[in-house]
C-alpha cells in the first residue's frame, strides 16, 4: 500500500493495530511473509498454538482456559518447524477452489428455479381460472380472494429468494478473495503464515457460511408452491375457501457445498487431517485427532511388512462412551507430484471398542511407496490424509 492508504485507511482500522508494517525500498529483502494474527475472541492477544485434538488455532487465554488438559497442543514456531507438520497451502487452494465451483453451481441452479418461478405462478393462476370459469358469482368472489393470496405469497417468496441468492453471491465473492490470500500466503508466506492463514481462513468460511445457511432458512430459497384443489365442487355455497396454497420443501441446496466445505475442515461433523512418515521405521503412529461430533480421538497408524505397505485407523478414546460408533472413512495415500494420482480407499465400519483398528494391510507395494519416480515419498517421508465423518 501507499503512504497515504497506510496512514488514513489501515491505521485507522482498530483490528489493523497489532499488524506489523515495514517500508518497502529497492533495497528491501523481500522475506517471506509473516505477521501476527489478532486472535477473534480476545482482544489484544495473537494466535499462538494450535489444538489438534480439537483443531482449533487459539492464543494464550484460549489455550490456559479450553485446551489446557488437551494431549496434542503445539505452537506454531513448532508446526512451521518439523518436517513432519503439514502445511499443504496447494490442497487447500484447491478445496477453496472447488467450494468456489460447488457455490457457482448452487448459484446458477437458485437463478434458473427463480426463472421458471414466474411461469409456474402463471400456470397455476390459469388451471385456476379455468375451474372458476365453470362456476356462478359465488366462485367468482372466493377466486378474486383466492387469486390476491397468491399473487402477495408469490411476491414477499420471490423478494425472499431474491435476498438469499444475494446472500450467495456474496459468500462466493468471499470464497474468491479467499483463494486469492491463500495463493499470495503460498507464494510469499513463511510456515507458519501459511499455517495461520489456512486455520484463519477456514474459520471465516465456516463463520460465512453459517451466515448463508440462515438467510436461506429465513428466505425459504427451497419452497415451492403447490396449489390443492377441493375434490368435490358441486357444493360451492358453501366453501369458505377455494384451495390451500400449501409448500413443498426440495433438496437443500447447500447440501454439495456444506461436502465441499468440510474438506477445508470447517465443521464439527467432519474431520481432516493428515501426517508425515518416516520410512525409515517400520510401524508408526500419528498424534491422536479428535471427531468432535462423538468426542472420539484416533490416529493414523502405518506398518511396514514384507513387501506390503498397510494403513489402518485406530480409535484410541471415547469420551462419550456412546457404543459402538458408526464412522466414514476416507484414507488416502499422497501424491507429492501430482494430487490427481493420490491412492484413496474409503470404508464404514462400527467401531465396538477402544483400541479396535480398521484399515487395510496392503494399501501399496513398497518399491511403489520408495519410488520417487512415482511421486508418494519426497526426502524420505510420505503423506497420509484422513477424512472421518
Amino acid at each position: 500500500m501507499c503512504d497515504q492508504c497506510y496512514n488514513y485507511s489501515h491505521k485507522r482500522k482498530r483490528d489493523n493495530n497489532m499488524h506489523s508494517v515495514s517500508s518497502i525500498t529497492p533495497d528491501t529483502d523481500m522475506k517471506p511473509l509473516e505477521m501476527d494474527e489478532p486472535c477473534p475472541i480476545h482482544m489484544n492477544k495473537v494466535l499462538e498454538v494450535f489444538c489438534f485434538d480439537h483443531r482449533k488455532i487459539c492464543c494464550s487465554i484460549c489455550f490456559a482456559t479450553q485446551h489446557r488438559n488437551c494431549d496434542n497442543v503445539k505452537s506454531l514456531d513448532d508446526i512451521a518447524m518439523h518436517e513432519e507438520e503439514s502445511i499443504d497451502v496447494d490442497d487447500f487452494v484447491d478445496n477453496i477452489s472447488w467450494a468456489e465451483e460447488s457455490t457457482s453451481t448452487a448459484l446458477n441452479e437458485a437463478n434458473e428455479k427463480l426463472t421458471h418461478f414466474d411461469d409456474d405462478k402463471k400456470l397455476m393462476l390459469q388451471s385456476l381460472a379455468d375451474i372458476i370459469a365453470k362456476t356462478k358469482s359465488h366462485l367468482d368472489t372466493l377466486h378474486e380472494e383466492l387469486k390476491g393470496s397468491i399473487e402477495k405469497t408469490f411476491s414477499n417468496t420471490e423478494q425472499s429468494q431474491q435476498f438469499g441468492i444475494e446472500c450467495m453471491t456474496a459468500f462466493q465473492k468471499m470464497l474468491i478473495h479467499s483463494q486469492k490470500i491463500a495463493e499470495a500466503v503460498e507464494e510469499h508466506g513463511s510456515e507458519k503464515q501459511k499455517f495461520v492463514t489456512m486455520e484463519t481462513t477456514k474459520m471465516a468460511i465456516e463463520k460465512h457460511f453459517e451466515r448463508l445457511r440462515l438467510a436461506f432458512n429465513l428466505s425459504e430459497t427451497s419452497t415451492h408452491y403447490v396449489l390443492d384443489f377441493e375434490d368435490n365442487l358441486k357444493n360451492v355455497q358453501s366453501w369458505s375457501k377455494l384451495a390451500s396454497l400449501n409448500s413443498q420443501q426440495s433438496d437443500d441446496p447447500l447440501a454439495d457445498m456444506n461436502e465441499t466445505l468440510c474438506s477445508l475442515g470447517c465443521f464439527k461433523d467432519y474431520t481432516v487431517f493428515q501426517h508425515s512418515f518416516s520410512l525409515e521405521h517400520t510401524i508408526q503412529v500419528c498424534p491422536p485427532c479428535l471427531l468432535p461430533k462423538s468426542q472420539s480421538k484416533w490416529k493414523i497408524k502405518c506398518q511396514l511388512m514384507n513387501n506390503n505397505f498397510g494403513i489402518y485407523l485406530n480409535c484410541v478414546s471415547n469420551d462419550n462412551s456412546d457404543w459402538p460408533l458408526d464412522v466414514s472413512v476416507e484414507l488416502s495415500l499422497v501424491n507429492q507430484v501430482d494430487r490427481k494420482n493420490d491412492i484413496v480407499r474409503t470404508f464404514n465400519h462400527l467401531f465396538t471398542k477402544v483400541g479396535e483398528s480398521r484399515g487395510y494391510k496392503s494399501f501399496i507395494d513398497l518399491q511403489s511407496l520408495k519410488s520417487t519416480e512415482k511421486g508418494y515419498t519426497s526426502n524420505g517421508w510420505f503423506k497420509i490424509k484422513v477424512r472421518l465423518w
